[in-house]
């Protein structure tokens, strides 16, 4: 939780006087200082009447971040460094990089169009793959009826190519907020560009917080590519259990399913071992 904030705009001219002379009235608390005249904007809303600097002994952390535009790639990218003060004194620090692309779909003309293009490929073969098992599914319901769905249509194969199925819709939703939240930034900024609104901090709150929301957003999208395609490897046996050379694998790991289980759980405890120590 956030409980105090600065902003260092550097619109203001001459703007190195005004940052220097903001970084200082936070060091002292504004101590020297008439308070009309203090650059500090917490001190005015303290609870408190010490006026005690911006960092003091409950101070935790401390985070430092920008935001910077690359028109050249079309990538947002925010600059975050994390300062933290344990009890022991020493001062760690962490530097977290993120990018943003300014669109979900951006790149040149070329690029744009073969994307467009692989995404049709994808849809179409995943429409094909739901037509085939739903398809799969009424015979199994005319025949047998609804109990047949559980006798004749589940197992191992047919769960992994649902699961294949629905794991896309997830993709597809994050896909679609990625691309919202990304032009939510884009046509933030342009109102920040076109108004000159360099020092409105309501402005440049929201876009920061735009800017999470659509840094979030790429990364939910990074884990669910991760793992799509293990899903659609999993697939991959179905068609190699149709033909007896390449079903070896299957049927091997099929019959040693058991001894290769208990030997995962002594690798894995193995390998505890090693990561704890």
């Amino acid at each position: 939780e956030i409980e105090r904030e600065e902003w260092l705009l550097v619109a203001s001219v001459p703007w190195n006087e005004t940052v220097v002379q903001k970084l200082v009235d936070m060091e002292t608390g504004c101590q020297f200082r008439a308070e009309p005249d203090c650059q500090c904007k917490t001190c005015p809303t303290r609870s408190d009447t010490s006026r005690s600097p911006w960092m003091d002994e409950r101070t935790q952390s401390v985070k430092v971040r920008f935001l910077t535009m690359n028109p050249t790639f079309g990538i947002y990218t925010m600059l975050s460094c994390v300062f933290f003060f344990p009890r022991g004194g020493h001062i760690w620090k962490r530097v977290v990089v993120q990018g943003v692309f300014m669109e979900a779909y951006g790149g040149s003309p070329g690029s744009t169009f073969g994307l467009i293009c692989a995404f049709a490929v994808w849809l179409l073969v995943l429409l094909h793959r739901f037509l085939v098992e739903a398809r799969e599914i009424c015979r199994v319901v005319r025949t047998g009826g609804l109990m047949g769905i559980w006798t004749n249509y589940l197992d191992v194969w047919n769960v992994v190519d649902w699961i294949a199925i629905l794991g896309s819709l997830p993709i597809l939703a994050v896909w679609a907020a990625v691309d919202v939240s990304t032009g939510a930034v884009t046509d933030a900024l342009s109102e920040i560009i076109a108004g000159g609104n360099w020092e409105d901090v309501a402005a440049l709150s929201e876009l920061y917080s735009k800017y999470d929301t659509a840094a979030w957003n790429c990364k939910l999208q990074r884990y669910f590519l991760c793992i799509y395609p293990i899903t659609n490897m999993l697939a991959l046996f179905k068609s190699f259990n149709a033909q007896p050379r390449t079903a070896l694998v299957t049927w091997t790991l099929a019959k040693c399913a058991i001894d290769v289980a208990h030997f995962g759980l002594v690798l894995f405890v193995i390998f505890l071992t090693y990561a704890v120590s």
